[in-house]
């Protein structure tokens, strides 16, 4: 099963991370909790660089699919209490 290296270290299972991100952290970013939308980024980052990154191929440069990457983010934050991040992201995971 596939681990992601903790903030100290030691690992943590990739299926508890998507319970517990999805159920606390996310309704923290959406509230506007700056460490928590970071999570946020964080954790959905590598999967939306690889779908701008399909989207834009055969040809893409990577800083301009790098930018595109923050500013999807930028455009997150910005319409968080709009809709919910839950419904945008975890049904695309």
């Amino acid at each position: 099963m596939q681990t992601l290296a903790g903030k100290k270290g030691g690992t943590e299972n990739v299926q508890e991370r998507d319970t517990d991100f999805d159920q606390e952290t996310l309704e923290r970013a959406i509230a506007g909790d700056q460490p928590a939308f970071r999570d946020f980024v964080v954790f959905y980052q590598g999967r939306v660089f690889s779908l701008l990154w399909r989207m834009l191929s055969p040809g893409a440069d990577r800083a301009v699919v790098e930018d595109l990457t923050q500013e999807t983010f930028l455009n997150v934050f910005r319409g968080r209490q709009i809709c919910s991040m839950s419904q945008l992201f975890c049904q695309y995971s």
